[in-house]
């Protein structure tokens, strides 16, 4: 099961992280970008080790972040941002199965920040060059990839597509069969399938009730953030806004 592969490779992240600073030889240690189900588990590790971390993706409202582990403070992150011109063409998923292609793994990329006219990749400043170099096209569209500190960039607000309906519940299925124009039985299969997650962790179950805040990732659908309940109908169900990620 999917979750279940979820919790197998958080446990084998978490033994890693506290095997490493067995062997630390320097003050600090920079590792990966984890999403922010994955700093909780990590958070909760080395609290209870007693070693002082931080977190951090090149500006401040960051989704994903750097882990240091032997620092709170540390001033300087190996971080760099590739900067390119955007087409109304190019989404989130396609950048990121752009930069997936070059054969590295999804913990050298932070953040991808799309804008107007514009998108920023947060990665590692091992691969900055690496990608630049191997990184062309996206959906053929040629790039012109900018190599920036993070410190040197302003970045860009999200964009998002406003949706609002009306819902009988906030349960997981319907409120999926609303924002996909599924049927409930679709939208509950997918669930069942591992493809939804909710807050970056997969869920199986369809009667999961959604809170206001809660970011929805479905496979071969995009992002999805519940923004707010607008209130409710005279008959009683509720009217919800959705804001999808571009």
């Amino acid at each position: 099961m999917k979750v279940m592969k979820r919790y197998n490779d958080d446990e084998m992240l978490i033994k890693n992280i506290l095997a490493g600073i067995e062997y630390q030889w320097s003050e600090y240690v920079f590792h990966d970008f984890y999403d922010p189900s994955q700093q909780k588990l990590i958070s909760s590790a080395l609290d209870k080790v007693g070693v002082d971390y931080s977190f951090f993706g090149g500006y401040i409202d960051s989704e994903r972040k750097m882990l240091v582990v032997g620092s709170k403070d540390a001033s300087v992150f190996p971080i760099e941002v590739l900067e390119f011109s955007l087409s109304d063409q190019i989404n989130h998923r396609d950048i990121l199965g752009a930069f997936l292609s070059t054969g590295i793994k999804r913990e050298i990329i932070g953040d991808i920040v799309m804008g107007t006219d514009k998108a920023m990749v947060f990665v590692k400043d091992s691969f900055s060059w690496y990608l630049k170099d191997n990184v062309g096209k996206i959906k053929n569209k040629h790039l012109n990839i900018d190599v920036k500190s993070y410190s040197s960039i302003e970045v860009p607000k999200r964009k998002y597509e406003k949706q609002q309906c009306v819902a009988s519940s906030l349960r997981l299925d319907n409120i999926i069969s609303k924002i996909c124009f599924l049927s409930r039985g679709e939208s509950t299969q997918m669930i069942k399938k591992g493809m939804v997650k909710i807050d970056h962790v997969p869920v199986e179950k369809a009667s999961y009730e959604l809170k206001p805040g809660s970011i929805i990732s479905i496979r071969g659908h995009g992002r999805f953030l519940f923004d707010r309940i607008l209130g409710n109908t005279k008959k009683g169900n509720k009217k919800i806004q959705i804001l999808k990620y571009m």
